[in-house]
């Protein structure tokens, strides 16, 4: 077993672990903040479309990517052979409803104390963890999160290539020069012209046409196999009353689906507090609002791309264990025909430029240096992420999952802390 294997089981073991503590701790803190202290420590309000379209531009940026497909398609491929494809989507509506509210109550402690997750980490556990959530945080988006964008869009250049111009496969070296560098290119060019409203309004156009066309596709995904929405609907409901594989006590739907939450909808990350920063809206409003590209994502993201999946394996154009961007590919071309394979292409290299634009933002928030020193910090991490993704060291990535844990962890630690006692500053009769 070489040390890629022993981290990868070293991860899963961690997770196996702390998703039951996770769930718990989540519970806890939610419920407390919502029906205990919410009352105490803030006052009703209401957002205004222009207070929301920079938080949500923002997160839905940095959340819906390649890994929307790649990542969904991944963790469908993970689950045993006796485990259908919809767990993951009936586990991710139970984790939805326990995690959305925890969401709710990150931004709202975020907004009521001013204060960033770094730095009411730092003010509830000590300096030392805010240093160690902001750097693992920063390389987990940037350079996790970053390269497996460039991971993606380069796999969809590939089937593109490949399977729509009949061509042959390009080489590691012309991949990377003819996709990753462009780009890299592109990414880096948006950062270096210093424009905060430039990089807000890209964002937003570029995510809301990703969005709206994957929307539409999926539409008529399911529109054309109406047949076989009973079916999918049956088995959602067979995974919910009949868990197998329990992985310490949690169905192993759970499992993915919440780590996919986790991932694609920044819950307990800390990203969404920190995107709810970038808008004057007040406590409530805020976190509102950041329920908002947290609900969308994970319907889209995870329910659409297992509902397709699904189809595939069904239909068998697809194979249990064996499913990729390739077959899905074939599904859609199967079931929508050209426009659909269009719309796809459109979402994976949209969204992916969206993330890998929308993550300078936390570089930006997390790191105390001077703006060029941050985009120095930035264009490093995004070039050395996109060679990574093409010519291998896939340990880093492997990474991924282990330093999703380290930040959760010390986000959920410090939010802990101010459900049992730290709120009592911030009550709003002492001010």
């Amino acid at each position: 077993m070489n040390f890629e294997e022993i981290l990868a089981s070293v991860t899963g073991v961690i997770w196996d672990l702390f998703l039951p503590i996770l769930v718990i701790a989540g519970l806890y803190i939610w419920i407390k903040i919502i029906f205990g202290i919410r009352k105490k420590i803030s006052t009703p309000s209401k957002a205004t479309l222009k207070q929301a379209i920079g938080p949500i531009s923002i997160s839905l940026g940095a959340m819906v990517g390649t890994g929307a497909i790649v990542g969904v398609l991944g963790a469908i491929n993970k689950l045993p052979a006796n485990v259908s494809p919809e767990a993951i989507s009936v586990w991710s509506l139970v984790g939805m409803v326990l995690m959305i509210p925890l969401i709710y109550s990150e931004v709202l402690v975020t907004k009521v104390m001013n204060k960033s997750p770094k730095e009411y980490i730092s003010y509830f556990i000590c300096k030392k963890a805010g240093v160690v959530y902001a750097f693992a945080f920063m390389i987990l988006y940037v350079f996790g999160f970053g390269g497996f964008q460039f991971g993606g869009i380069n796999d969809v250049a590939g089937v593109i290539i490949t399977d729509v111009f009949h061509k042959d496969a390009l080489t590691s070296f012309e991949s990377y020069i003819y996709i990753v560098m462009a780009l890299f290119v592109f990414s880096a060019g948006v950062i270096l012209t210093k424009k905060h409203e430039l990089f807000i309004n890209m964002l937003t156009v570029m995510i809301s046409i990703a969005v709206v066309a994957y929307i539409i596709f999926l539409g008529a995904f399911i529109i054309h196999t109406n047949g076989f929405a009973h079916i999918y609907l049956n088995t959602m409901w067979q995974e919910l009353i009949h868990p197998v594989n329990m992985a310490i006590g949690l169905p192993v739907g759970l499992l993915f689906g919440l780590q996919r939450i986790i991932q694609t909808a920044e819950a307990g990350l800390g990203g969404l507090a920190m995107s709810s920063l970038e808008s004057d809206s007040k406590p409530r409003a805020a976190a509102i609002i950041a329920m908002i590209p947290s609900t969308i994502t994970i319907i889209i993201a995870i329910m659409g791309t297992t509902y397709v999946a699904s189809y595939g394996i069904y239909s068998d154009v697809m194979e249990q264990g064996n499913v990729n961007l390739e077959s899905f590919f074939l599904v859609a071309q199967h079931v929508t025909g050209t426009p659909g394979v269009i719309i796809i292409i459109l979402f994976a290299i949209l969204s992916g430029l969206t993330t890998l634009i929308g993550s300078y933002y936390f570089v930006d928030i997390l790191m105390p240096y001077k703006q060029n020193s941050k985009i120095g910090i930035y264009i490093i991490l995004i070039f050395v992420a996109g060679t990574l993704a093409v010519f291998g060291a896939s340990i880093v990535f492997e990474m991924i999952d282990l330093l999703m844990f380290l930040v959760t962890a010390l986000n959920m630690t410090a939010l802990f802390i101010f459900a049992r006692r730290g709120y009592k500053k911030y009550l709003l009769d002492k001010k």
